[in-house]
């Protein structure tokens, strides 16, 4: 007996907002990581700048640790040094300004809708070292302390991470750090892209770090996050209200949330009606359900297009339709008429044959009915792939420059048409 294995994997970048944080930054191995695995920088090493009267320390910080103390920072001079920590007790975070052995003398609530990754938190610190006093804006608040203990010079011995005195790191990335005192500033995008050293906006190397992860990287190379097989066909499609993934098997649905990386599974309310073939489907975000379709090789009798409401407390079935077509469309496009409250097909591949026909499902009428567009002629085409445009009545199609016709024969394509609706 032939048992078929049918296999999803979900090949997303790990660090899903990236492009809109212009992809860069450091992110820290953290007490999940075994200690000599843990992520330290040590921003200027063994050769910092003194500064005299006053200096400011600026950077963007993510923080999504919900159970660890860990230090963000730690600064060193002659006599003393201070730390800004993170603590997560009686779930609440807090980001916390001490003189290490000594006192805690700034603690800062941060809400939950902050401590999230790729939530990125704007901190300035500026260190008033003639005043002995420190202020601290996150984001749009201010905090300060006074009676520190400062002199008027001070080495920037900074660093991030785990440092000479402390080895708890919490979940944390950091990326626009900048450091100065207004007469000289020093800027580091983190932008590396591998290696132990970090550069300032000049390019010269300043410091060094341990066991970095340059997020640069994730948007760049993929990267696996999650698999799932399947015995049976399986479909995939996206919740654009929820903004997650889900998979439609035979007897539950599968929601996978690429922020969290959690999965969890629900059974229908009813059972699948349409037999899976191929396991096409559209969401209909306006309805909130997905419908599925099979067009061709459907067992005698049984549906070919049947909606789901996605509601989880109403996750149910409906049949719609049984109607087919005489040819598979492989690798077609589907999109949603919001207009006329319909989806269309176009293009595939079937019967020996390359396809450019506009298929509109007529439900009321149980049928595939073909649509007329005016302006040029699309050459018949598979693997192509369709997007809204700015205007309603306009969708984009993209495909690669291939040679194609209805009988595979060889007939230009192009890179990009834009389709205009008959109305």
């Amino acid at each position: 007996m032939l048992v078929r294995v049918y296999k999803i994997v979900l090949p997303f970048l790990l660090c899903f907002h990236v492009l809109n944080a212009r992809a860069q930054g450091l992110l820290f191995k953290s007490n999940d990581s075994l200690l000599t695995q843990r992520t330290s920088l040590s921003v200027f090493g063994s050769d910092a700048p003194v500064f005299h009267d006053h200096f400011f320390v600026n950077f963007d910080l993510s923080l999504w640790d919900n159970s660890n103390l860990g230090y963000v920072f730690d600064l060193s001079d002659k006599d003393n040094s201070y730390s800004l920590s993170y603590l997560y007790t009686n779930n609440a975070g807090s980001l916390n300004f001490n003189i290490d052995c000594k006192s805690n003398k700034i603690k800062i609530p941060l809400p939950d809708s902050l401590l999230k990754k790729k939530k990125w938190i704007k901190v300035k610190i500026d260190f008033d070292l003639k005043g002995d006093k420190v202020i601290i804006q996150i984001d749009s608040l201010t905090w300060y302390a006074d009676k520190l203990g400062f002199k008027d010079r001070m080495p920037a011995s900074l660093v991030f991470g785990k440092n000479q005195y402390y080895t708890e790191v919490p979940n944390m990335a950091i990326k626009d750090l900048e450091v100065g005192d207004g007469r000289k500033s020093y800027s580091f995008p983190l932008n590396e892209w591998g290696g132990n050293s970090i550069h300032d906006s000049n390019g010269d190397v300043t410091g060094l770090v341990e066991n970095p992860v340059w997020m640069i990287n994730e948007s760049y190379f993929w990267k696996p996050v999650y698999w799932q097989s399947f015995k049976d066909v399986a479909g995939l499609n996206f919740h654009t209200r929820d903004q997650r993934l889900f998979i439609f098997t035979k007897d539950s649905l599968i929601t996978y949330d690429p922020a969290s990386r959690y999965t969890f599974r629900r059974a229908y309310g009813n059972k699948l009606p349409v037999p899976m073939v191929l396991g096409k489907s559209i969401f209909n975000a306006r309805d909130n359900k997905c419908t599925i379709y099979e067009l061709f090789d459907i067992p005698g009798g049984m549906p070919s297009v049947a909606s789901l409401n996605m509601d989880p407390n109403n996750l149910k079935w409906t049949t719609i339709g049984r109607t087919g077509l005489p040819h598979q469309l492989h690798h077609h496009n589907i999109f949603y008429d919001p207009g006329q409250d319909k989806f269309c097909l176009f293009g595939g591949y079937g019967s020996y044959s390359y396809h450019n026909a506009f298929l509109q499902y007529n439900d009321t009428l149980d049928k595939w009915e073909n649509v007329v567009f005016k302006g040029d002629t699309i050459t018949p085409r598979f693997f192509a792939a369709v997007g809204p445009s700015d205007k309603k009545e306009e969708l984009f199609l993209l495909a690669k420059k291939r040679l194609a016709n209805s009988n595979a024969g060889e007939a230009k394509s192009t890179d990009a048409d834009t389709v205009n609706r008959q109305d």
